[in-house]
């Protein structure tokens, strides 16, 4: 049951990125990795009994994972952006026909 919790609540936190990600500025994106690295340098701090190889390792994949769907959600905005525009162009060139 726990291991249910924990990738339900991952797949909530992908989705939530994601979303977050194609409505607000490109900057937003930014805000999700520094508190992943804040949240993991506490950890490190107040729990790093363990070895801190693996704990900086979890960092690095976790910066990288957020960065990845920060990076999806943009290629994304920009596609849909981009339909939009060739829409409106062919409205305009359509427009001019007539």
């Amino acid at each position: 049951m726990s291991d249910v919790i924990s990738y339900g609540s991952s797949l909530l936190i992908a989705v939530v990125i994601y979303w977050t990600d194609r409505l607000f500025p490109k900057w937003f994106g930014g805000v999700y990795d520094l508190a992943f690295l804040i949240f993991m340098v506490y950890v490190m701090i107040t729990r790093g009994q363990g070895n801190l190889i693996s704990m900086f390792l979890v960092l690095v994949i976790g910066e990288a994972v957020i960065s990845g769907f920060w990076l999806w959600a943009r290629e994304d905005k920009k596609k849909k952006q981009q339909k939009e525009l060739d829409k409106m162009k062919a409205k305009d060139i359509a427009h001019k026909n007539n």
